[in-house]
C-alpha cells in the first residue's frame, strides 16, 4: 500500500487535471484552485512522472500568473528531474507544450 503523500498526491493531480480540463464547461470549479494549489505545493516530492505532466499541462491550459507558478513550478520541476526516466513521450510533449505556452 502506499504512503499518504502518495495517495494524497494522485488526488491532487486528478482534482487539478479534471479543473483543467472541465475550466470552460464547469468553470466555478476554479474556485477550488487556491486549495488545490496548496496542496500540490506540499505534495509535489510524492508525485509520479505522468502526475507532474499532468499537472504542469493544467497550469497552461488554467493559464495560470505568475505568483501561483512561482508557488508549484520549483517543486514540479525538481520532481519532473528526479522522474524523468518515467516520462513517456506524451509526458515530455505535455511539459514542453506548456512551458512554451506559459512562455517559461
Amino acid at each position: 500500500m502506499k504512503n499518504g503523500g502518495d495517495v494524497e498526491a494522485r488526488a491532487a493531480s486528478n482534482i487539478f487535471w479534471s479543473v483543467a480540463t472541465l475550466r470552460s464547461k464547469v468553470p466555478h470549479l476554479k474556485r477550488l484552485l487556491p486549495a488545490v494549489l496548496e496542496v500540490i505545493e506540499f505534495c509535489s516530492p510524492f508525485f509520479s512522472a505522468q502526475e507532474v505532466a499532468n499537472i504542469i499541462w493544467g497550469c497552461a491550459k488554467l493559464q495560470l500568473q505568475r505568483p501561483q507558478l512561482q508557488k508549484v513550478l520549483p517543486g514540479l520541476a525538481k520532481r519532473a528531474v528526479d522522474k524523468a526516466d518515467g516520462l513517456t513521450g506524451q509526458g515530455v510533449s505535455n511539459i514542453i507544450w506548456s512551458c512554451a505556452t506559459l512562455r517559461l
